[in-house]
């Protein structure tokens, strides 16, 4: 790591109206990577600007040590420029050029310095940004918003910088570039400055620094742990402006009681006054006491109320506000079904490329829709928006439009005028027919940093004014005469029309997530009217959702770039709380499982779990819900949290009442507590002491309602039974009457049913059918809170997950990806060849140190004998090499020491499956080896024809309670089926059920592979020879192991002597991924028959086989 630093002393900023930024602003960064985080329009990117000295501060020094390079948000490049000039290498290519043509002026010398190399250079950055093949003579009009990104920041690291400042770096990049950026500043060894809101991108900082209120501090750690920290730091405040409002409210309080007091005496005193009772001299003293006494109380109250308020302000103070924007569309007037545009096979060049290429695009847009575009970068997306809006010609093919204004939203925010305030751009963005006259003053704007409709634009910070542009294309949008509307019709409730339906098309889908209403933070504990929730239509969707996706990568013939949905989740009304290990340690039978790991699962996150076998997924799932206790470390966790084991924590007699029965619980007592309180309210006098704390509890309770959607829990809970394939079982069923997988499911639906703060999911997927699969990818993306899960359901974690955290063994321990499964395959493979070539130098760099460190003096003299002539020479050069060489000894051996002391660990050798056949072969001439005509088993299987050749290869599908379980077991013979049955005689059988469970749970896993398979064969096929089970489990007890390394032991029993017909039940469940591939890739070995019953989607997308798909 480099020596590169930014210093900043005493820094002063304002822009030329005088708005301050920066006031005597002093820090130092150092070497690695910094994250710069603050609101909008606080000051991030003017700091960077000012550290690369593109503006000159008011006060106060900038210091830079060694070269600097600067990405801004906006790059100012015009498009005549070409991708040389871009790079700023096209002088030296000229330079290279001329010199090879005959050319040796001197100035082409000058000009390429010791750049011989550039070209080379100049390819090899743009490959690392996923920039091959492009041009260096194309012009920069013809590239995509995210090449243009990666285009510049190519530029600043040709400069070898070692400083470098990036500003938004993501944006308009697609998932590959951004995963390249990733990597690349993943090897930047020097001082880097990033500003961004790529969450992803801020977990792989070193530091986050916060800009707030002019001050900058610095939190150790990724986003993740600074949303942590700033979390703490903010229950802290939150507790003490409760604190302050208590104390002020008791100081109120008692100044009233005072003033009552006072009241009192001075009515009393003008009663004895008058009265003839007492001499008027002592009545009147008995006045002026009360009052002098009233006085001297209510300074006193009111000096101590002035310094409960000061206590409190200073108190909120210490609070972050939240800020959102609260924009919304303007409502249209589009009939259902109206074409608003009709292009077909639309054609555009830009330079030489025909951007949408092949037999172009067609595209029909239709009111009410919202569409999102997606595709790679340089497919076109923004290309195809300047088709729409009109301002860029089509090649060929033929485009009809509805009538009515269209608003666009640019990248590049040509729509504003830099020189102009906001008041002034408002008025001459806002046409008259837009419901009002061009002269009118401008209602304000809420955006942070735009109060004063004065300032000028070119002192907003680019997202304000990219949200400032925003409104100005939705102002511009309404239609021109507005249509009465019904008197019971709320704003936004689905009339749309045909101009402001292409405003909400047109401008990115501004209104992705609904308006929210901004609480502040010390009423969050209050009543609040459902805030955030969306409006639904009659089709029972949450209005302002994408209802339409349109992926360029399909229409110009590029691959998938993953999977997209049109499921948004529900917003809740009160904060989230995460989910925090720390440093956690657990053994097991004496070997350490989880050895030092931390998470951090904020709500919003869903985080999977993977690695083999054994390495500690579900044990650390237990300690996160607090079933188990760690050896060492700590877990903060919410206090509403669910957890779905492996294994069903419900006794077989229980029923299915009993299950759904507790799932409901929380809210139906939420119901009946808030009825209670609504009726002590009732009761209660309004201005009686105990209201208060009534009305505070009965709003945290109507929240919390609110929250776990409590009124509609039972229609909930019959949808999930539905969605999982449970709707029409009887809720008197016992659980001992469910197969193993309908147990699985009646479990997953009860934690879905009650929808907690946090939700841990052990093999969520296992046993589910393809709709049951996809109903629970939708529900778990749907929940708001922190989502931690393990599961071996590739497809699933694609699906689902943010976050990916593979507990094998790596070089520098559990390592944390952002992205889904496949952005996970991509890194964990380059991150396990880093460390075998890392770990391959090094041993490499020890040999080579033990050979020089064993080098003696004895190798410093010549082999031939000196001449007497050259005694005194040869001893003088002898003595000057042996110093030489003793200090390289002393040299090599020091580094030896530090090498062999903090040497990098050998990649452990990951598990193979190496089997040579799963089944043994047996003579077809003898027929079927199992014949069913008709077989059925009552209430559990249909009647099922079919036979079962030598060398079979059967695929059993169909939906959960189909009977594929009940049929394996037929064909195993452990059940008679009525119908009609024939099985060959002496027919060996092997059968891998989806409950694995061993009689002698105390015997270790070598002793149990004896006992079962006898001494002979245990010793013919050693249990370590077939890739299964690591060495080290092999004398752990049988009943230690989790339920995917029992799996692996039945499989392993099963394969050690193979039968004639091998029937697999599931075979890939609980499994790691690389097994089941291998596991798959044996399938198709052996001589005998194979039958697979699964739910595995990828398994079925592979299978070469038959396919026998019962009937429900």
């Amino acid at each position: 790591m480099s020596d590169a630093s930014v210093v900043c002393s005493t820094l002063s900023f304002a822009w030329p109206d005088d708005t301050p930024v920066f006031q005597d602003l002093s820090f130092t960064v150092g070497s690695g990577r910094t994250g710069l985080v603050a609101p909008n329009g606080t000051g991030k990117s003017t700091l960077l600007q000012l550290i690369a000295g593109e503006l000159r501060p008011g006060a106060g020094s900038v210091a830079v040590s060694g070269t600097l390079g600067h990405l801004p948000q906006t790059l100012p490049l015009t498009g005549d420029l070409t991708v040389a000039e871009i790079l700023g290498v096209a002088p030296v290519i000229r330079a290279i050029d001329a010199v090879e043509s005959g050319d040796v002026a001197e100035e082409h010398f000058t000009t390429i310095g010791d750049d011989w190399d550039i070209e080379e250079r100049t390819r090899a950055q743009l490959d690392r940004l996923g920039l091959t093949g492009l041009s260096l003579d194309r012009s920069l009009d013809t590239l995509s918003g995210g090449q243009v990104v990666s285009l510049g920041l190519a530029a600043q690291l040709l400069k070898r910088p070692d400083v470098l400042l990036l500003d938004e770096p993501t944006n308009n990049l697609d998932l590959d570039a951004r995963h390249k950026l990733y990597e690349v500043l993943q090897d930047f060894t020097g001082c880097l400055i990033l500003v961004s809101h790529d969450r992803a991108l801020l977990d792989r900082m070193d530091r986050i620094a916060e800009l707030d209120g002019g001050e900058l501090r610095f939190y150790g750690g990724n986003f993740s742990e600074y949303e942590a920290a700033v979390r703490a730091e903010q229950e802290v405040a939150e507790k003490n402006v409760r604190n302050a409002e208590q104390e002020l409210k008791r100081e109120k309080r008692e100044m009233q009681q005072a003033r009552e007091r006072a009241e009192r005496r001075q009515s009393n005193a003008a009663r004895n006054l008058k009265s003839a009772g007492l001499p008027r001299i002592f009545a009147g003293n008995m006045k002026r006491g009360a009052q002098e006494t009233a006085g001297r109380a209510g300074q006193m109250h009111a000096g101590r109320v002035s310094e409960a308020k000061a206590r409190l302000d200073e108190a909120g103070r210490a609070l972050r506000e939240e800020q959102r924007i609260t924009l919304d569309l303007p409502d249209t007037h589009v009939p259902a079904g109206r074409n608003l545009f009709l292009g077909e096979r639309l054609r555009v060049r830009l330079g030489d490329e025909d951007v949408f290429g092949g037999q172009g695009v067609d595209l029909t847009i239709r009111g009410p829709e919202h569409i999102a575009l997606t595709g790679p970068n340089g497919a076109g997306k923004s290309t195809l928006l300047r088709v729409l809006n009109g301002e860029l010609p089509v090649e060929s093919g033929g485009i009809k439009r509805a009538d009515g204004r269209i608003a666009y939203l640019s990248q590049r925010l040509d729509v504003l005028d830099l020189d102009r305030t906001v008041a002034r751009e408002l008025r001459r963005l806002r046409p008259a027919a837009a419901g009002g006259r061009a002269d009118e003053p401008a209602r304000p704007l809420p955006l942070p940093g735009c109060g004063r409709p004065s300032a000028r634009r070119g002192a907003l910070r680019w997202r304000a004014a990219a949200r400032h542009a925003g409104v100005c294309a939705v102002r511009g949008a309404g239609p021109a005469s507005a249509a009465p509307g019904r008197a019971d019709e709320q704003p936004g409730s689905g009339r749309r029309g045909p101009v402001g339906e292409c405003a909400e098309l047109l401008s990115g889908c501004l209104r992705g997530g609904q308006p929210r209403r901004v609480v502040p933070a010390r009423d969050r504990g209050r009543p609040v009217a459902a805030a955030g929730r969306r409006r639904v239509d009659g089709d029972g969707r949450a209005r302002g959702v994408i209802r339409r996706c349109v992926d360029l990568a399909r229409v110009r013939g590029l691959p998938p770039r993953g999977p997209s949905t049109d499921h948004i989740g529900r917003t809740r009304t009160m904060p989230q709380p995460a989910l925090l290990a720390h440093d956690l340690v657990r053994n097991l039978d004496g070997r350490r499982v989880l050895d030092g790991v931390s998470l951090t699962a904020s709500p919003g996150r869903r985080i999977g779990l993977i690695g083999e076998n054994g390495v500690g997924k579900s044990t650390l799932l237990r300690l996160l819900a607090g079933v188990d206790e760690p050896d060492a470390g700590s877990v903060t966790r919410p206090t509403d949290l669910g957890f779905l084991q492996q294994e069903m924590p419900y006794d077989a007699d229980s029923t299915i009442a009993d299950v759904l029965d507790d799932a409901l619980r929380e809210a139906r007592d939420d119901l009946a507590e808030l009825d209670r309180l609504t009726e002590r309210l009732a009761e209660t006098a309004q201005d009686a002491p105990e209201q208060t704390e009534m009305l505070a509890a009965y709003g945290a309770l109507l929240e919390q309602a609110q929250d776990r959607e409590a009124w509609d829990a039972d229609r909930r809970a019959e949808l999930v039974l539905d969605g999982l394939g449970l709707g029409s079982f009887g809720h008197d069923r016992t659980l001992a009457s469910l197969s193993g997988g309908q147990r699985g499911r009646l479990a997953l639906a009860a934690l879905l049913i009650r929808r907690p703060c946090a939700l841990l999911l052990d093999e969520p997927t296992n046993h589910l059918d393809d709709g049951a699969a996809t109903f629970v990818e939708e529900q778990v993306r749907d929940l708001p809170g922190v989502v931690v899960l393990a599961s071996h359901d590739r497809a699933f974690l694609d699906a689902v997950c943010t976050d990916l955290i593979d507990l094998d063994p790596a070089i520098d321990g559990p390592v944390r990806y952002g992205g889904n499964y496949s952005a996970y395959l991509t890194e964990k493979r380059k991150e396990r060849e880093r460390w075998e070539r890392r770990w391959a130098e090094e041993q490499e760099e020890l040999v080579a140190l033990r050979v020089s460190a064993g080098v003696t003096a004895r190798r410093v003299a010549p082999d031939r004998a000196p001449r007497d002539n050259e005694k005194m020479g040869y001893g003088h050069r002898a003595g000057r090499v042996q110093s030489q060489i003793s200090r390289r000894v002393r040299n090599a051996t020091r580094r030896l020491e530090d090498l062999e002391r903090d040497q990098v660990g050998e990649p452990p050798s990951p598990l193979r499956f190496r089997s040579t056949g799963l089944t043994t072969p047996t003579a077809e001439e003898d027929g079927p080896l199992v014949s069913l005509d008709g077989a059925w088993v009552p209430g559990r299987l249909s009647p099922v024809s079919t036979r079962i050749p030598a060398t079979d290869r059967l695929l059993v599908t169909g939906g959960n309670g189909t009977g594929k379980s009940t049929l394996l077991a037929v064909l195993a013979g452990r059940l008679t089926p009525e119908g009609e049955m024939r099985r060959r005689q002496e027919l060996t059988v092997g059968l891998l059920a989806q409950d694995t469970v061993f009689e002698l749970p105390d015997r270790t896993v070598r002793e149990t592979y004896g006992l079962v398979l006898g001494a002979e064969r245990a010793d013919a096929v050693p249990l370590g020879s077939l890739g299964l089970l690591h060495e080290a489990d092999l004398d752990k007890e049988v009943g230690r192991l989790s339920v995917g390394q029992r799996r692996r032991l039945a499989l392993a029993l099963l394969v050690a002597r193979p039968p004639e017909l091998l029937l697999l039940d599931e075979p890939t469940n609980h499994l790691s991924p690389r097994l089941c591939d291998e596991l798959e890739d044996a399938l198709g070995t052996g001589p005998g028959a194979i039958v697979v019953a699964s739910h595995d989607r990828w398994l079925r997308d592979r299978w070469q086989g038959r396919e026998l798909r019962l009937a429900s």
